[in-house]
């Protein structure tokens, strides 16, 4: 899989969904996505 696909595939997959986030200690939303051997994380 290429780097770019799966970057719009994580980031339709995470915030775009409508998904709920995990909600860290210190503050933070986190989502996560991962596919094959690549891994994403979106924390704001």
């Amino acid at each position: 899989m290429e780097l770019e696909d799966f970057i719009v595939k994580a980031k339709r997959s995470t915030y775009a969904s409508g998904v709920k986030p995990k909600f860290l200690d210190w503050g933070f939303e986190e989502l996560t996505y991962e596919e094959e051997d690549l891994f994403y994380r979106d924390r704001c």
